[in-house]
């Protein structure tokens, strides 16, 4: 049994299929069911339930009795590499999509990376859901998102809130907007986590938009006609504003955008530490700005 065993084991309890767990780990799924079946015979157990003619998968009750030790598998895995560190005391890796690292928070990551505290830091830029998997497959230490964590692996801290704005090029015209007041045809649909999304599709169509972006820097270049317009996250919106630029508020508003950080259930005395000293410097920092 391996490593890279318990990562599939716990691949396939995320995603509940086999079909899942290979597009997760960006593999086929015979391989996957290959290696299922592998290390299956290798702890003579099995792990999983399959259903005839489907895909879905449920765990046996081996399997569940399986899944703690899994974790231990994990936790002891990545306590040994950090006996192999050496320079600098303490290794973290915080990821954050880039509409949260890149403007509310980025006065922060650069203070964080300048402390005189004895950190390797990497910062990444990610998308939320795929940070959540990140965490759990601890490939990173501390994620920053759009109000997703759809793991039961995940702890949740809660680390602001903000309301949505629609960013518009021209004359200012009224300081509020209804929804339906806003041509679909004309929009540069900027995507910031599930609850968003739901609202945005309830009061339009998924495929209308104009233009459908990830990378909030690239917003403005594509407001580019009168009519164009775009939704973003109160912080985004008010720095990316241009001089030939105006801002609205909805008056059938999305719910407000919410940042959480997560990180793993299960870590180390070492990663708790540095955990509640980057969640007690992030709290520190908003307070001292008054929010996002």
């Amino acid at each position: 049994m391996s490593l890279e065993d318990i990562k599939l084991f716990f691949a396939i309890c995320r995603c509940r299929s086999l079909s899942g767990a290979a597009y997760a780990l960006f593999t086929t799924q015979s391989t996957v069911s290959r290696r299922l079946a592998a290390l299956e015979q290798d702890l003579n157990l099995r792990l999983f339930h399959r259903g005839k003619g489907t895909d879905h998968v449920t765990l046996t009750e081996s399997g569940r009795r399986f899944l703690p030790l899994a974790e231990q598998f994990l936790l002891l895995d990545q306590q040994a590499h950090a006996l192999q560190k050496t320079g600098r005391d303490r290794h973290v890796t915080i990821a954050a999509p880039d509409s949260i690292m890149s403007y509310p928070l980025k006065e922060f990551t650069r203070d964080l990376s300048q402390s005189d505290r004895r950190w390797d830091l990497s910062l990444q830029i990610h998308d939320s859901i795929p940070i959540c998997e990140m965490v759990v497959n601890r490939t990173v230490d501390l994620g920053l998102t759009n109000g997703e964590a759809p793991f039961s692996e995940l702890e949740t801290h809660e680390v602001f809130r903000e309301e949505f704005l629609v960013l518009r090029r021209g004359a200012g015209a009224s300081p509020r907007v209804h929804p339906l007041e806003l041509n679909p045809a004309h929009e540069v649909f900027q995507p910031c986590g599930s609850e968003y999304n739901r609202w945005h599709d309830y009061w339009w169509k998924p495929g209308q938009a104009k233009a459908s972006i990830n990378l909030a820097s690239l917003t403005v270049s594509c407001l580019n006609q009168a009519e164009d317009w775009s939704i973003l996250p109160a912080s985004v919106a008010r720095a990316l504003c241009p001089p030939d630029g105006y801002l609205q508020a909805l008056t059938e508003p999305p719910p407000p955008r919410r940042c959480l950080l997560v990180y793993h259930r299960s870590h180390t005395v070492q990663q708790g530490e540095v955990i509640r000293e980057i969640r007690d410097m992030l709290q520190d920092y908003l307070d001292r700005r008054g929010g996002p």
